[in-house]
Protein backbone atom coordinates (compact mmCIF):
# COMPACT_ATOMS: atom_id res chain seq x y z
CA UNK A 1 0.00 0.00 0.00
CA UNK A 2 2.72 2.38 0.95
CA UNK A 3 5.05 1.68 -2.33
CA UNK A 4 1.53 1.95 -4.16
CA UNK A 5 1.36 5.27 -2.70
CA UNK A 6 5.20 6.54 -3.12
CA UNK A 7 4.41 5.63 -6.92
CA UNK A 8 1.90 8.05 -7.64
CA UNK A 9 3.52 10.70 -5.64
CA UNK A 10 6.20 10.10 -7.49
CA UNK A 11 4.32 10.21 -11.10
CA UNK A 12 2.26 13.43 -9.75
CA UNK A 13 5.75 15.13 -8.67
CA UNK A 14 6.66 13.87 -12.52
CA UNK A 15 3.67 15.72 -14.19
CA UNK A 16 3.97 18.49 -12.62
CA UNK A 17 7.91 18.90 -13.18
CA UNK A 18 6.68 18.11 -16.45
CA UNK A 19 4.13 21.06 -16.60
CA UNK A 20 6.18 23.43 -15.22
CA UNK A 21 9.11 23.08 -17.48
CA UNK A 22 6.45 23.42 -20.38
CA UNK A 23 4.79 26.61 -18.73
CA UNK A 24 8.29 27.89 -18.48
CA UNK A 25 9.74 27.29 -22.19
CA UNK A 26 6.20 29.55 -22.99
CA UNK A 27 5.92 31.81 -20.83
CA UNK A 28 9.75 32.29 -21.90
CA UNK A 29 8.79 32.59 -25.14
CA UNK A 30 6.11 35.36 -24.45
CA UNK A 31 8.93 37.79 -23.48
CA UNK A 32 7.95 39.67 -20.89
CA UNK A 33 6.32 36.87 -18.62
CA UNK A 34 2.83 38.05 -18.66
CA UNK A 35 0.19 35.24 -18.95
CA UNK A 36 -0.77 36.32 -22.75
CA UNK A 37 -1.83 32.79 -24.62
Amino acid sequence: MVKRMLFTLGWASLAAMFSFSIAMVVWGRNGDGTLNF
